[in-house]
């Protein structure tokens, strides 16, 4: 059983607070509904890359693993292409084995907060069960799309075991701002942030997976922070911070497919 320790954040009101290392044991992790904006641990920081797999992710991943730098992919199911095409699913298992976080981002990436409560349900559970077949494991957390999460979404998500993950640093990057642009402005925030910071970006972009990602993860090093993934950085124990375990990967099938399936 985990070992939940802590204050629990409050459902009537929507707040950045972290639980730092400090409030964590060995084996724990942080409570279910949790809403973080920053990392926690000292001389870390933490690349986050929302809306894949895409085909440049590829590219992004080999550029971080050679200057020993992980991030976090907050992936979705049927975005920018199935999750279940070949060429997707040997992405994420790229990321998932190279050492990456890999958490949800939602199937279709809607708003969470205009969902009914089966649908907002079914956005989640549709991408575990996609997890599970790919990777053999469910991500803990999680990242609204647009991040936009009221009481209502977070108690959902809270009850579904997940931890919710915002940010302190956007690239803005999907506002049509160039590598350079978006650099500029993450490292003008990120340099506020003593413990670093959690940076938002978007790997289906060319320019952030060929260029702006790396550039940050060698901007950060150089001022002496270790690029680790969103769990590590806020202390939880690993990999049980992560993931749940479900068990082995499966071998593909019929279920493999977007098919028939609405966004």
């Amino acid at each position: 059983m985990r070992t939940l320790l802590g204050s629990v954040l409050s459902l009537s009101t929507l707040t950045g607070a972290v639980y730092g290392p400090s409030y964590l044991s060995a084996g724990s992790t942080l409570p279910s509904g949790t809403i973080v904006r920053s990392c926690t641990r000292p001389g870390t920081a933490a690349l986050t890359f929302d809306d894949g797999p895409h085909i440049y992710t590829s590219r992004l991943i080999e550029s971080l693993n050679s200057i020993g730098a992980k991030a976090t992919f907050f992936v979705c199911g049927d975005l920018y292409g199935c999750i279940y095409d070949l060429d997707r699913t040997r992405i994420l298992e790229k990321a998932f084995y190279s050492g990456h976080q890999i958490a949800s981002h939602t199937w279709s990436h809607p708003a969470l907060d205009t969902l009914a409560a089966s649908d907002l349900t079914e956005e989640m559970t549709r991408l575990e069960a996609a997890f599970d077949r790919i990777l053999g494991v469910r991500p803990r957390w999680m990242r609204p799309p647009y991040g936009r999460v009221n009481g209502t979404v977070q108690a959902a998500l809270r009850d579904m075991d997940y931890r919710i993950a915002l940010w302190d640093a956007d690239s803005e990057d999907w506002n049509r701002r160039t590598p350079q642009q978006s650099l500029a402005r993450l490292t003008k925030s990120s340099s506020a942030h003593d413990a670093g910071f959690v940076a938002l970006m978007h790997d289906p972009i060319e320019g952030t997976s060929l260029e702006l990602g790396v550039e940050l993860a060698r901007w950060a090093q150089a001022r002496g922070l270790r690029l680790v993934t969103l769990s590590e950085c806020l202390g939880e124990h690993q990999p049980d911070g992560q993931y749940e375990r479900l068990g082995s990967p499966q071998l593909r099938d019929e279920n493999w497919s977007c098919r028939g399936l609405a966004k």
